[in-house]
């Protein structure tokens, strides 16, 4: 199987993969005639059990967003229907090693040692050796009643990535999970996938995971924007102790207003 981008120069594979989703995320999606934000009425969300800590956090309210399944773990989770398994919330990551990016509406934490780079739109932050990043885009997204048609949508947002991955990963594998959860006290349409970035050898890149979310805030008003979090990580990276997970990253996630 080819790439679907070709790359001039000689990269390593976790750059292409960084590369490959930067292309991928260039543009939101508009929402169909099924609804605005989603394929039809969402259903009432449920109330964690009061005995565990292991729920998915899909009420309003704030809320550490939870933890991603790895590649790892896809032939288990996509072995036939029944219920998606309960990933585990994490606390905001807040120490001396961290950092806070304020802007563009949001902040976030993320380690101390990484870089911060915006781009039109977004902001990424990456693991120096790219293992790991997190992007963040935000999108004016206006809503207008007149022509409903025109307001980007979240949940098409996330299978529209989620499509185009498909087409740029050997051993594309959908990851079982909630379809929302909650970051930022507010609810996000949510997928996962995992898979390897095929490099220009023709040879698989490490097994790696990418977390999508998207939400609108505040939702249909005109001054709504579309908010996309992508959480890519090198499964072998997350196995290090000491790593970071992208349930830190987006458990200190807050809109400035």
């Amino acid at each position: 199987m080819k790439m679907k981008h070709g790359f001039a120069l000689r990269v390593s594979s976790l750059l292409i993969a960084l590369l490959v989703v930067t292309l991928l995320l260039m543009a939101p999606h508009k929402a169909s005639a099924r609804g605005l934000d989603g394929p039809g009425p969402s259903p009432a969300p449920q109330p964690p059990a009061a005995e565990s800590a292991r729920s998915l956090a899909d009420n309003p309210g704030p809320s550490p967003a939870p933890t991603p399944p790895t590649t790892a773990t896809a032939k288990k989770l996509a072995s036939g229907p029944g219920p998606s398994p309960a990933p585990s919330p994490s606390p905001a990551a807040s120490n001396s090693n961290w950092t806070t990016y304020s802007g563009h509406g949001f902040s976030v934490n993320y380690p101390s040692a990484w870089l911060a780079s915006p781009g039109a739109h977004q902001m990424i932050f990456g693991e120096r050796n790219g293992q790991m990043s997190l992007f963040v885009e935000y999108y004016p997204n206006p809503y207008d009643p007149n022509d409903p048609n025109a307001y980007y949508s979240p949940y098409s947002t996330v299978q529209a990535k989620l499509k185009d991955l498909q087409g740029s990963l050997d051993n594309y594998q959908p990851l079982r999970l909630a379809p929302k959860s909650t970051v930022g006290g507010q609810i996000w349409y949510q997928g996962a996938v995992g898979g390897a970035i095929i490099g220009n050898d023709g040879n698989d890149g490490p097994p790696m995971t990418f977390w999508i979310l998207s939400t609108n805030h505040p939702a249909a008003t005109p001054s709504t924007v579309l908010f996309e979090a992508v959480c890519v990580t090198n499964d072998n990276y997350a196995k290090q102790a000491g790593s970071p997970s992208c349930s830190s990253l987006l458990g200190s996630f807050k809109f400035l207003s």
